[in-house]
């Protein structure tokens, strides 16, 4: 049994352990650990239903747009629709994550933040380059460099550089009108 299929049938036996007895919260966050797990075992469709379970039973909570765990559920499946060929979908999802982190960026200024938001426009970025939506796809990529230039000259953290690469990368693509991965 690899790595990824001993997670997966860990993460079976504690939803099953847990469902009567674990909070809402801590269920859907097992889901989607378990979605990750199915999605590094290239089982993508069963990946995106235990997200999608997650992310209703997150949304049964009062404030979940103030979980990280819930924006992070809605950024895990749209790296899976995305790379599955559903990027529409993939990017009404990054929107929201967007929506949410930037909410968070204003409400508590912070390194964790600023860096999911960056991550969601970048992966944003691509997904709306699939779709051939170039013009949308350079302006959300340009918006993740700003970010990560932001983080490294103001805040200080130099361990921005691949990233700040990949969305210059992004940013020339979509500029091209590259459809390209």
């Amino acid at each position: 049994i690899g790595e990824h299929d001993q997670a997966i049938t860990a993460l079976d036996q504690a939803l099953a352990a847990g469902a009567a007895t674990a909070s809402p919260q801590d269920f859907a966050w097992t889901l989607v650990q378990r979605g990750n797990a199915l999605d590094m075992s290239e089982r993508a469709a069963e990946a995106i239903q235990d997200y999608d379970k997650a992310i209703s039973l997150f949304e049964t909570l009062p404030d979940h747009n103030h979980l990280p765990e819930y924006s992070s559920a809605l950024f895990n499946l749209a790296v899976t629709l995305s790379k599955s060929g559903n990027p529409q979908r993939a990017v009404e999802l990054y929107d929201r994550v967007v929506d949410i982190r930037e909410d968070d960026v204003k409400e508590k200024p912070n390194w964790n933040a600023s860096h999911h938001l960056a991550r969601a426009c970048l992966n944003r970025s691509i997904a709306l380059r699939r779709l051939k939506r170039f013009e949308d796809a350079e302006a959300s990529s340009e918006k993740a460099l700003n970010i990560w230039k932001r983080l490294v000259e103001v805040e200080g953290h130099v361990d921005l550089g691949p990233y700040q690469y990949q969305a210059l990368m992004e940013v020339g693509c979509a500029g091209a009108g590259l459809d390209v991965d």
